[in-house]
């Protein structure tokens, strides 16, 4: 028995050396991540943030937090939108972060009263009768991206 002390006192340090390496890596990295949404006004409610690129998903309650589950350690890159506003974002989090801010701009409620229609020159019509496409056609515009499914 007395040989096999300094084994067994080994194999404890050991167990405890790795349960502290590994202990704290997977306390953090199962812990969520919350925050705020805001726009100019203050909290938003009924937002939605994302982590990007996934369906990975939470909404904002009456006072505009979110509590969104991560798995894992990987910087997460975060956006919010809601009706009304442009999204918001990209902001990068990691598991366990606290009081992340999102903060919304809302789209304008009315036209420029100065905006005229242009005249197309591959379109018949004229004002808002005249096809989108004729004037944002070219590769690259925002458009012709979004209308692809791009």
């Amino acid at each position: 028995m007395s040989n096999l002390l300094p084994l067994l006192i080994r194999v404890m340090c050991a167990v405890a050396l790795a349960a502290l390496l590994v202990g704290p890596a997977y306390t953090q990295s199962s812990a969520p991540i919350t925050g705020i949404v805001v726009d100019s006004r203050g909290p938003v409610a009924g937002a939605t943030v994302r982590v990007q690129t996934t369906s990975n998903a939470a909404t904002t309650d009456a006072s505009g937090r979110f509590v969104l589950s991560v798995d894992g350690t990987d910087p997460y890159t975060l956006t919010a939108w809601a009706e009304g506003y442009f999204c918001a974002g990209p902001v990068e989090a990691f598991a366990g972060d606290h009081d992340v801010e999102l903060r919304l701009i809302a789209h304008n409620t009315t036209d420029n009263p100065d905006y005229e229609w242009l005249p197309s020159l591959n379109a018949p019509g004229a004002g808002e009768h005249q096809g989108c496409a004729a004037c944002h056609s070219a590769v690259g515009t925002a458009f012709a991206v979004h209308a692809a499914g791009g």
